[in-house]
């Protein structure tokens, strides 16, 4: 899929505005789950980071991409979701839906 994206955004011309969302199944964590200088993403979200979310990783610095759900905070019931069969509590997982964005 990774491949295929990774193709689709090369045939975007730069001046296009570009938005990708979905549900990736990737976690991709926040800048401080991240070394070094790494400006995709922002420092609200969720904290956690995957084998998808390292590859999805890749994919963004690649493209120029900005992982756009961790640059503003949200409440709760808006950033996380509640794991299978369980109601509405304190146990959230991952969340697996992410935009991201061209960064011009």
């Amino acid at each position: 899929m990774h491949n295929q994206l990774a193709e689709s955004i090369d045939d975007c011309p730069p001046s296009a505005i570009l938005i990708i969302g979905g549900d990736i199944n990737a976690w991709i964590g926040t800048s401080s789950d991240w070394d070094g200088d790494n400006n995709t993403m922002g420092r609200f979200g969720i904290r956690g980071i995957n084998e998808k979310g390292e590859n999805l990783m890749q994919l963004l610095l690649n493209s120029d991409l900005k992982a756009v759900s961790t640059f503003f905070e949200k409440k709760k019931y808006a950033t996380y979701r509640t794991k299978k069969g369980d109601t509405a509590g304190e146990e959230f997982d991952h969340t697996y839906d992410h935009f991201f964005l061209r960064s011009n």
